[in-house]
């Protein structure tokens, strides 16, 4: 299958005010024998792509087409120009002033009778073209077949001749001819198609145009009656041999004007066909211009195709490809970018955390992808999407479309990949106290219905806020590009009511005497701010961020013609989080005193989630604005957040629920008609409503997520916490959920087999034991594991550390400095 790109030459518009004037066209142009002009101009009059039938008034082209068409009618035999299309364009056209009809019949031919206007729609006028197409099927037709009817024994003796139309028959298809010539309406009762038959196929049998059969009647000879037209009955009372002149009353001026438009074959024909130029393998230099009809397209293999305003080598080139195969290409490759997220998240994550829960954080982001994958498969994608052709298809869910029946196979994956994001959002929220069952129910419940009913709002064709909806319910939609509203803000809002639920963790604010007394208080707050591994959660951002390279230019949803789109896209996108990282580094070395990696992934992400709604539809100006802006705000939220004591652990309400709330807005105020045009969203949006309808709707639409997103939140983690299900027990939180739920801790670098040690390392052990002496170390490791014993630490990594330490001594480890 190729992408054809097609030379569409633009439409003259003009004030014709007389279709009559057109005379761009000699007497020899009104050739009968050149089919393939003919035919050209019948493909682009019937073309739905044009749709001439309907812009006649201010299509010169289609003027001409049909002006031309119609003389090829008048002075060729009756079947060369097609009855039907004649009939249809008269019927229903505004190019019926374009017809140009010197003579409608030629009195000179025996039979031939003129028929005034005012008869052509009586009814009488009706029953005589019926009845005379009736006595031609049934009677003169027949009568041929008498006449050269033979025994099905006997070989045809008697050839057909002139004679055989007899002269009534010829009076019948003189009578029915001069009403056609004479009366171009389409008249109701007339089969206009069996008339097209009757003056084209020169080899009729029974089937298709007698009512009935006749038994003996010879249909092999009847077709070689029919085969030889000089046999027929002449069927067309206008035999050619009038003087053709045209009849023009306009000016000099106005011929010119028609003359200098006349219509160029090759040029109707790369509007009639797909054309496309090709290397010629004979001569490497040359291109060869290949032109399709559109009717072929299926068979020749060519399924999609655009149109292109260049003739030079960069419309051309733009526009060649693979079409339909690449759009499904650019959505994998995207949805691929996407779900490679998951990565990203899971290293951001296991870094943020205590080292005694990283397998916990780990096997929660796997099996979000796992379980999002299969119910997005079950339930997801038809509540998401659904049926829009359904009858109960609805502004408030999909319907129907169950298990992809549709099979758009791209666009599930595409989705799921979007689907499994907003799930793990909040895994990071509710880090570190979460059972994993419950965590379960949260995925499936997320990813059936809280993300995907919010999908269907505003990205399905029949969502109630979508901009696809011909008639959304306020105003034209609201704008939301790649998802700031229906995955971040999901994602944040639910994080921040399952960690508000759910309750911090332990020691995470508690100032108490006891609690800082500890001699591990330091250490714990150390790793609540920074996490066990920062290197992580760089690496994860770095994920992440190449992620959204297909997460935002993805969303063009096709590349074909959206390619300059979705490059404006990524460097929004890229402009937007450098600018976030640069104002939050800013920011935390101002508050803190130091350059807080956390702190920088964090506001580089907080830009990210805000750009994602207005990415395609602002200026790269307004991109870094957006982005400053929406890393201050995850600053300023996440102080307020822990202020209010509600442990999110990565701060994913900050940076999702705020970031992706100001990119809402922020996609409504900064927008523009033009911006909102080239981001390829309907009309209606664009030109039919204001910034401040815009605002408008965003705002409805940013009120819809919080309230719907809270709502469904707090009643499902409130009922789990209800049941006692939701939260860890303490033990396992301080030892570290690994122990418990996994079987042990996930990196492990212990020695698993007694070394050969030299006599060096030795003979220092020795020197070690002497002077601390045996009670004295065993003293100091019994201590060790009474606090580890009584929560000192109140941090299970930290005490498995203290654990671990002790262990090496006693099997002679050479930490010098391990005291």
């Amino acid at each position: 299958a190729i992408s054809i790109a097609i030379y569409s030459a633009q439409s003259q518009h003009t004030n014709l005010t007389d279709c009559e004037c057109f005379s761009g066209w000699t007497t020899d142009d009104i050739d009968c024998s050149r089919v393939e002009y003919i035919n050209t101009l019948q493909s682009f009059l019937s073309s739905d792509t044009f749709n001439c039938s309907l812009h006649c008034d201010d299509n010169i082209q289609c003027q001409q087409a049909y002006s031309l068409l119609f003389q090829y009618y008048t002075y060729c035999p009756l079947g060369v120009v097609s009855e039907s299309l004649i009939r249809a364009y008269y019927q229903n056209s505004t190019c019926i002033r374009c017809q140009m009809v010197p003579k409608h019949y030629n009195a000179n031919v025996l039979g031939c009778i003129a028929v005034p206007s005012e008869r052509c729609t009586s009814r009488l006028q009706i029953d005589d073209v019926v009845g005379s197409i009736d006595d031609i099927v049934s009677n003169c037709v027949a009568e041929l077949e008498s006449n050269h009817s033979v025994a099905p024994s006997q070989s045809p003796t008697n050839s057909p001749t002139a004679e055989d139309c007899t002269d009534l028959c010829q009076a019948r298809w003189w009578a029915l001819t001069s009403h056609q010539r004479s009366c171009p309406q389409q008249l109701p009762g007339v089969d206009y198609a069996l008339l097209d038959a009757l003056y084209t196929d020169t080899s009729m049998d029974s089937s298709t145009v007698m009512p009935t059969t006749t038994p003996g009647v010879d249909y092999a000879l009847l077709d070689a009656l029919y085969t030889d037209t000089s046999m027929d009955c002449i069927r067309d009372c206008n035999n050619l041999a009038f003087d053709k002149q045209y009849t023009a009353n306009c000016s000099a001026a106005e011929l010119q004007t028609y003359f200098n438009h006349s219509l160029d074959l090759d040029e109707l024909r790369k509007q009639t066909h797909l054309c496309f130029y090709g290397l010629n393998v004979d001569d490497p230099t040359n291109y060869d211009l290949v032109c399709v009809e559109r009717q072929y397209m299926s068979s020749s293999g060519v399924l999609s195709y655009h149109s292109v305003e260049q003739t030079g080598n960069e419309g051309y080139w733009s526009a060649f490809g693979i079409a339909d195969d690449m759009n499904q290409v650019w959505l994998l490759v995207a949805a691929s970018l996407v779900f490679f997220m998951q990565t990203g998240f899971t290293f951001l994550e296991a870094g943020a955390v205590k080292a005694g829960n990283v397998q916990n954080i780990l096997f929660k982001n796997m099996m979000d992808a796992a379980i999002c994958a299969v119910t997005w498969w079950l339930v997801g994608y038809a509540v998401a999407y659904g049926d829009p052709l359904s009858a109960d298809a609805n502004g408030f869910i999909g319907v129907e479309n169950i298990l992809i029946t549709d099979q758009q196979w791209a666009r599930w994956f595409f989705g799921m990949a979007f689907a499994c994001t907003a799930s793990t959002i909040v895994s990071g929220a509710v880090a570190e106290r979460f059972r994993l069952e419950p965590y379960f129910i949260y995925t499936i419940a997320v990813s059936t219905w809280i993300y995907p009913v919010c999908v269907h709002w505003i990205w399905s064709e029949t969502g109630w806020l979508s901009p696809f909806n011909p008639e959304p319910a306020v105003y034209a939609g609201a704008i939301d590009f790649a998802g700031s509203s229906v995955i971040h803000m999901v994602g944040g809002i639910t994080g921040l009511c399952g960690a508000w639920i759910v309750g911090p963790r332990l020691r995470r604010f508690d100032t108490s005497k006891a609690a800082t007394s500890s001699k591990y208080y330091e250490e714990l707050q150390y790793q609540f701010e920074f996490g066990h591994n920062v290197p992580f959660q760089v690496f994860g951002l770095l994920i992440l961020w190449f992620g959204f390279y297909g997460f935002n230019p993805g969303s063009t949803l096709m590349a074909q013609g959206s390619m300059n789109l979705a490059s404006k896209v990524a460097v929004n996108t890229t402009l937007s989080a450098a600018s976030g990282g640069v104002v939050s580094a800013a920011i935390a070395k101002i508050q803190t005193g130091k350059w807080h990696i956390p702190k920088l992934v964090n506001g580089i992400l907080a830009a990210l989630a805000s750009i994602t709604a207005s990415c395609g539809v602002v200026s790269s100006g307004w991109a870094i604005f957006i982005g400053v802006i929406g890393s201050a705000l995850y600053y300023g939220a996440s102080w307020l957040v822990d202020y209010v004591e509600v442990d999110d652990v990565l701060d994913a309400f900050a940076v999702h629920g705020v970031g992706g709330s100001w990119g809402v807005l922020s996609a409504a105020f900064f927008s523009t008609s033009e911006s909102l045009k080239e981001a390829n969203y309907p009309a209606a949006l664009y030109q039919d409503t204001t910034t401040g309808e815009r605002i408008a709707t965003n705002l409805v639409l940013l009120l819809v997520i919080i309230v719907w997103t809270v709502f469904w939140s707090l009643l499902l983690f409130g009922s789990m916490k209800w049941c006692g299900i939701l939260r860890v027990t303490e033990e396992m939180e301080r030892s570290g959920i690994d122990i418990f739920e996994h079987g042990g801790s996930a990196v492990n670098i212990k020695k698993p087999y007694n070394a050969l040690v030299g006599p060096q390392v030795v003979a220092q052990n020795k020197r070690k034991e002497h002077k601390l002496g045996h009670h004295e170390v065993k003293q100091h490791d019994s201590e060790d594991d009474a606090d580890d014993a009584n929560g000192v630490g109140h941090d299970g990594n930290f005490a498995r550390k203290v654990r671990e330490s002790s262990l090496e001594k006693r099997l002679g480890g050479v930490a010098d400095n391990d005291d």
